[in-house]
């Protein structure tokens, strides 16, 4: 019995962990601005003439249609600030 793995298994291993990382890199952020971009669209359908209302008080002009673009746009930027280390303080 070999307990030990040939070098080219090893090596397919790391390879195929350094693709699937730079594909995560790639596909993450546009998953999250075209889901961000839906939520935008649903919020359009529902609430969108109180969203403008709301934005005009905080004199941040935008029109009705431009809604899934910016939740888009800040869900996408919003994204490079989430926290990824979990910390569990359970004492």
């Amino acid at each position: 019995m070999n307990f030990f793995e040939d070098d080219t298994s090893t090596k397919s291993k790391i390879i195929g962990a350094i693709i699937a990382i730079i594909i995560m890199f790639i596909l993450e952020p546009f998953l999250i601005f075209w889901i961000s971009y839906f939520g935008g669209w649903l919020a359009k359908l529902m609430i969108g003439s109180h969203l403008i209302k709301g934005l005009n008080l905080l004199h941040i002009a935008i029109e009705l249609n431009q809604i899934p673009l910016l939740a888009g746009t800040l869900g996408w930027i919003g994204a490079f600030f989430h926290n990824i280390i979990n910390s569990n303080n359970n004492k």
